[in-house]
C-alpha cells in the first residue's frame, strides 16, 4: 500500500484516540446521547458500582457492632474492531459543494493530500463514522439476517417481498452483526414482570398478531422433504413414515429456527406448526419438496399483522408507565425534580412526533420545553425527550415489528468504550494515483452497552 501513498495523513493509536476519536464520540456524541465514554487498555474494560446502604445509624453500643457490606454490583465493556473505508474520484468533488475549494489557485484538482480539501474530507469522513457509530450503538444484532435494498413488506399478503415479489433473505448483514447494540441487550435482558437483574418492559400495544402455520406431510415413501423459511432450505431425508419424518425435522431444525424467531413444534402425527416468535414479525414458508409420493397440506394459518401507528396521546401513556414501572431505587432518583432533568427518555420519532402532536393540540409544548447544556429539548415530567433517528433503520433494515420504542435510564447508565492504547487502530487518507482516486480509512475498537439494568425501563 505504501507505494501507492502521496503525501498521506495518517494518524495512530494513542494520537487517533486523543486527537479524533475522543472529541467525536467523548464530547458530541457524550453530550448528544447522554452516555458514558470509557477508555480501555485491553480488549475490556470492568466496571464496579455499590448500590446505596440504609439503616446504619442505630443506639450506642460499647465495641464493634458491625455492619452488611454495600452491594456490589459490575458490568463488563467488551470492545470490537470495526473497520471503515471510503473513495472519491476528481468528478465525485467537482458534483458537491466541494468544487468551490478545489478551484482555489494552486491546489490541484486530482491529488488533494495536506489541503483544506483533505480537512473538509477528514472531517465528512469521520461525521459518516460517528454516525455508523451511533447506529450500532442503538442496533447492533450479532444475529441479523441481511435484506436486500428494495425489501418490503406486504401487508396485502403478509409477506416479505422485494421490488419483483420475491422474498429475499441471505447470510449475516455484515453492517450489523459485528456485535450486539444496546436494544439487543435490553430485549434479551428486560420482562413485564422483571426478576433480579433484568429490566422493566412496558410492552406498547401496537396491534401486532404473530403469524401461525401448520404443514402436514403424508403420502411419502422416500426420499427427502423440504421446507424453504425465510429463502434457507431446511431438509430431512425419509424415515419409517410422515409422522417419524415430521418428528424428525422438528428434532433437526428446531433449535436453528428458534434463532430465528420462528417457533416449530411437533403437535401431532406428520403435522408441524410454525409461529413467530415476535408478533408482527413476519416469515415466508415454502412447502419445497414432500419427497417420493408425498405431500405438504398447509392448515391454521393466522396472517401475521404488522405494527400499527401510535394512537392519539399513545406517547404520552408510554412515558407514564415507564416512569412509573421502574425499580424502587430509580423512582426514588425520579422523584426529586432536579434528578428528572438528569435522566433521559431515548425515543424513536413515532413517540417523539406523537408526543409533540399532544402538546400542540394542548397548545403546551413551550411549557414543555427544556434548555439541556443550550440544547432544546421537548422533556416530559421534568425529564428530556433524546430521539435516537433509528426510525429509518428499523424500517428499511431490519423491517422491524418493535417501530415505537423508549429507553428511560438515568446518567452514565449507558456505556460507550475506546481502545486508548491500540496500535493497529488508525485513520489514513492518501490518494491512489494509478486510480486517481483520494481514499478514507478508519479501523479502530469500540463497544457499547447498557450498565446497570435497576437503572433502565424499556418500552416496544
Amino acid at each position: 500500500m505504501s507505494g501507492f501513498i502521496t503525501n498521506g495523513s495518517e494518524f495512530k493509536g494513542k494520537e487517533l484516540t486523543d486527537i479524533i476519536l475522543r472529541p467525536i464520540l467523548q464530547k458530541e456524541m457524550a453530550q448528544e446521547l447522554g452516555v458514558r465514554v470509557f477508555l480501555a487498555i485491553k480488549s475490556s474494560v470492568k466496571l464496579t458500582f455499590f448500590g446505596p446502604t440504609t439503616k446504619i445509624l442505630k443506639a450506642y453500643a460499647d465495641g464493634w457492632q458491625g455492619g452488611s457490606a454495600a452491594a456490589k454490583n459490575q458490568k463488563k465493556l467488551t470492545l470490537s474492531e470495526f473497520k471503515a473505508e471510503q473513495q472519491l474520484s476528481k468528478q465525485a468533488y467537482k458534483e458537491t459543494i466541494l468544487e468551490e475549494i478545489t478551484n482555489r489557485g494552486g491546489i490541484s484538482q486530482n491529488d488533494i493530500s495536506g489541503t483544506n480539501v483533505m480537512d473538509a474530507e477528514l472531517s465528512v469522513f469521520m461525521a459518516a463514522v460517528k454516525e455508523d457509530v451511533r447506529r450500532y450503538f442503538w442496533l447492533g444484532d450479532s444475529d441479523k439476517q441481511f435484506v436486500q435494498s428494495g425489501v418490503r413488506y406486504d401487508s396485502s399478503s403478509n409477506v416479505v417481498v422485494d421490488a419483483n415479489g420475491t422474498y429475499v433473505s441471505g447470510g449475516k448483514d455484515i453492517f450489523y452483526n459485528v456485535r450486539n447494540g444496546v436494544w439487543k441487550s435490553v430485549m434479551g435482558q428486560s420482562a413485564t414482570s422483571p426478576t433480579a437483574n433484568q429490566i422493566k418492559r412496558v410492552a406498547v400495544s401496537n396491534g401486532t398478531t404473530a403469524q401461525e402455520e401448520v404443514q402436514t406431510l403424508s403420502g411419502i415413501t422416500a426420499g427427502t422433504v423440504t421446507l424453504t423459511i425465510n429463502g434457507v432450505a431446511y431438509s430431512q431425508a425419509y424415515s419409517s413414515s410422515a409422522a417419524v419424518t415430521a418428528t424428525a425435522f422438528f428434532t433437526t431444525h428446531a433449535a436453528a429456527l428458534a434463532l430465528l424467531d420462528i417457533t416449530v413444534t411437533n403437535p401431532s402425527s406428520g403435522a408441524l406448526k410454525f409461529v413467530s416468535a415476535i408478533a408482527g414479525q413476519p416469515f415466508v414458508l415454502v412447502a419445497t419438496s414432500a419427497g417420493t409420493g408425498g405431500t405438504w397440506t398447509q392448515s391454521a394459518v393466522v396472517a401475521n399483522v404488522a405494527a400499527q401507528a401510535l394512537g392519539t396521546d399513545e406517547a404520552v401513556s408510554i412515558m407514564k408507565s415507564c416512569f412509573e414501572g421502574g425499580s424502587d431505587v430509580m423512582k426514588n432518583f425520579l422523584s426529586k425534580l432536579a434528578n428528572a432533568k438528569q435522566a433521559r427518555y431515548f425515543v424513536t420519532d413515532t413517540i417523539f412526533n406523537n408526543y409533540r402532536a399532544t402538546l400542540e393540540a394542548l397548545g403546551t409544548e413551550k411549557s414543555n420545553t427544556l434548555i439541556v447544556d443550550g440544547v432544546e429539548f421537548l422533556s416530559y415530567r421534568g425529564i428530556p425527550l433524546i430521539s435516537m433517528g433509528i426510525d429509518n433503520y428499523l424500517a428499511n433494515d431490519f423491517i422491524s415489528p418493535y417501530p415505537h420504542r423508549v429507553l428511560l435510564t438515568v446518567p452514565n447508565n449507558l456505556g460507550l468504550v475506546l481502545n486508548g492504547n491500540n496500535d493497529d487502530s488508525e485513520v489514513r487518507m492518501w490518494f491512489n494515483p494509478d486510480e486517481n482516486v483520494n481514499r478514507q480509512r478508519a479501523q479502530f475498537e469500540f463497544g457499547m452497552d447498557f450498565i446497570l439494568p435497576e437503572w433502565c425501563v424499556a418500552a416496544y
